[in-house]
């Protein structure tokens, strides 16, 4: 059998809801049953590959999450490493003491360090790597790896212009999160929008302000602005310092509606309690394709979301999904759809099943193994 370490990330956000509570319990935890921990709650990719892999038998996995350090210095205690080394050494000492066969990178961890030298240290016969990323700085991937995976064409592309080997593995659905909430859910909200702002998301500040100021009722969970209860967040106080005057006020008037950032099962649940989930990709971005696609209609509720040239490659429009090409037809079509809830609920159960069928995990990760097969 052959061994994969996936080296994978757990974004700052996360890591402050998990530890910032300061739970004794898990703070004493081993690393093994603190790695569960994280895995049970389902946030990022958790133990998808591991789950499954494990499963079929071909495979070994190993998972690291690297920049976790509480995490990360739990195994470095454990393996009689100095208190004060780094997380990189840990890393390395990591690959070191598995062994691993493929390094399966979902962390940009050799867009900083060079491939062709990691397998030679550390006798690795091949080396993935993931970038579904549209602001990456593609040049900055090492020389070496042998696969780098992504889940859009256009940055597929991009990567087999740079010489790389590029494949493309979209994004899925777990049936497991569904089956842990579905006893729970009551479509108690309307429209709601779970995610984040950034200066790269103009549009989708600008189209949450339109809806906010219609007749329509949303909820926001946005993680990275102030809440209902602050006067004055950290997020107004960053855009004061960077004299980003628009994104105070429009950040201000936000704030009024939003609940806060929920990850993990709290956002698949706050999906599942909607009659609507809103998706607004990035500015940039150019094809469909992102994680809110196959989550939002995972969790059966309806997908609103804006119109991509590819968008009939995963769904059918009007059918399984609905998508808008305007802020004026996103609000129009919200509208549409709350006055009609049973022709919402048709939508919402079409796109379920086409998930449910096609664009599951245990899917997903038999393409990522044939990906693997074929490398050897």
């Amino acid at each position: 059998m052959k061994k994969i370490l996936r080296l994978s990330s757990i974004p700052n956000k996360y890591r402050r809801i998990i530890y910032d509570k300061k739970n004794e319990n898990i703070q004493h935890l081993s690393f093994d049953a603190l790695r569960n921990y994280l895995f049970s709650l389902f946030m990022n990719e958790y133990d998808q590959y591991s789950y499954y892999l494990h499963q079929w038998g071909k495979y070994d996995v190993i998972e690291i999450i690297g920049d976790d350090e509480v995490l990360q210095r739990k195994w470095a205690e454990e393996n009689n490493l100095p208190a004060n080394c780094n997380l990189e050494t840990i890393i390395e000492t990591q690959i070191a003491h598995y062994k691993p066969d493929i390094i399966a990178d979902y962390s940009h961890y050799f867009m900083h360090h060079n491939a062709v030298d990691y397998k030679k240290r550390f006798s690795i016969a091949k080396i993935i790597a993931w970038d579904g990323y549209a602001a990456s700085d593609f040049k900055s991937q090492s020389q070496g790896v042998d696969l780098v995976l992504t889940c859009v064409d256009y940055i597929k592309e991009i990567y087999q212009k740079l010489g790389f080997k590029c494949e493309l593995l979209p994004f899925a659905f777990d049936q497991r999160i569904y089956n842990t909430l579905k006893n729970n859910l009551n479509q108690k909200y309307e429209l709601t929008f779970s995610g984040s702002l950034a200066q790269v998301h103009n549009d989708r500040k600008i189209l949450l302000k339109k809806l906010c100021k219609s007749d329509i009722p949303v909820h926001l969970a946005i993680d990275n602005i102030g809440t209902k209860n602050e006067w004055i967040s950290r997020a107004q106080l960053r855009t004061l310092a960077n004299f980003r005057w628009s994104d105070f006020i429009d950040y201000s008037f936000l704030q009024k509606f939003n609940s806060g950032g929920k990850f993990g099962l709290e956002m698949y649940a706050l999906m599942g309690q909607s009659r609507i989930t809103l998706n607004s990709h990035g500015d940039s971005v150019k094809q469909a394709g992102n994680m809110r696609l196959f989550e939002a209609t995972g969790m059966g509720s309806l997908l609103l979301t804006d119109y991509k040239p590819n968008m009939s490659d995963y769904f059918e429009e009007g059918k399984e999904v609905i998508t808008y090409k305007s802020h004026a037809d996103a609000i129009d079509k919200a509208t549409y759809f709350i006055n009609h809830p049973e022709e919402a609920s048709a939508i919402a159960k079409n796109g379920q099943s086409r998930v449910f069928s096609q664009y599951n995990t245990e899917n997903r990760i038999r393409l990522f193994e044939q990906f693997c097969d074929d490398l050897f």
